[in-house]
């Protein structure tokens, strides 16, 4: 389900009220104070176009936001807390607290989220005014649940049932594989190729991995790499490609336990809370133990034409 614009909804719907998923959560951005205004971007705007509902979802998570003064949201700030560039994160009693700090303006935060720890079906989000823009003369939210919020409320509430890796993923004959390295690997470059080969690209940066009932399967994100790969899909798993670049083309296969330093570079572990790890190495290792696991080694310049012909056999 993409996001939904305001206009779209039925007219018992709260006014305030934009409606997405990401790999098959569904949310329910709501603000009791403002109107909402999605947030156009170009990832965004392909990942939440034309797209297969997915009527098995659960019941949505609420995400709460509301309009409040940027001196109050500093104030909540401790003093010490984690810095993690774009956002911040800090541990306060049951709920792990995330902001995203504005540059240059020293405890001033654009928003403050409180995610509890328990099974939650409620996120609070409180967003400065700094995120108010102008619609006709009234002012209205932009949108806060987008990266970096997203991605985080979306780690923590995968746990041990699925993982967020910087991958890309290609979908042919009803089945997926996918393409994990660091940046620079050649995510977008293996992509680009399959894209020639006829494979359906979900992504070419971040790709998430969920456990299912019959093994894995692989979902597109909105946050693409260079090529601006993002489909709002999902297709079973056939396997993991990890990328090399090299003189030759080949393609070998992986022990889990020659596989493990490889995923846990490219796996999102919030290593940062030590009450939020488990799950995500429990996945892990499932995710290397159920699923096939490569090598791809390949010559960008060159194209890869017998490699993928050897991933056209994994993925039957």
């Amino acid at each position: 389900m993409p996001f939904t614009n305001q206009e779209n909804l039925p007219e018992d719907e709260p006014r305030a009220l934009l409606r997405r998923s990401l790999a098959g959560i569904s949310f329910e951005v709501r603000c009791a104070t403002h109107g909402l205004k999605m947030f156009d971007y170009p990832g965004y705007r392909d990942f939440n176009g034309p797209t297969n509902l997915f009527p098995s979802m659960p019941a949505p998570i609420e995400i709460m936001c509301r309009v409040a003064s940027s001196g109050n949201l500093a104030n909540r700030l401790p003093e010490g807390f984690l810095d993690g560039g774009s956002w911040g994160y800090y541990a306060d009693g049951d709920d792990a607290v995330f902001f995203a700090p504005q540059p240059h303006s020293g405890l001033s935060v654009h928003w403050l989220a409180r995610i509890p720890r328990a099974e939650t079906r409620s996120i609070s989000v409180d967003c400065s005014e700094a995120l108010l823009a102008d619609d006709h003369g009234e002012p209205i939210l932009a949108d806060p649940f987008r990266y970096p919020l997203d991605q985080i409320v979306l780690v923590r509430l995968l746990a041990d049932r699925g993982l967020l890796l910087h991958a890309a993923g290609a979908v042919r004959q009803g089945r997926s594989l996918i393409f994990p390295g660091v940046s620079g690997a050649g995510k977008t470059t293996i992509s680009r190729i399959l894209e020639r080969e006829d494979f359906t690209l979900l992504s070419d940066d971040r790709i998430v991995v969920r456990r299912e009932a019959g093994g894995f399967s692989a979902w597109g994100t909105p946050w693409p790499g260079e090529g601006g790969y993002a489909r709002n899909e999902h297709a079973p798993l056939a396997g993991v490609c990890f990328l090399k670049k090299g003189s030759a083309h080949g393609l070998r296969r992986f022990a889990p336990q020659e596989a493990l330093p490889h995923m846990l570079r490219v796996a999102s572990v919030p290593w940062y809370d030590p009450d939020a790890v488990e799950g995500p190495l429990e996945c892990i290792d499932a995710l290397l133990k159920g699923v096939p696991v490569y090598e791809l080694t390949f010559r960008p310049e060159a194209g890869a034409a017998s490699s993928i012909a050897q991933l056209m056999e994994v993925a039957r």
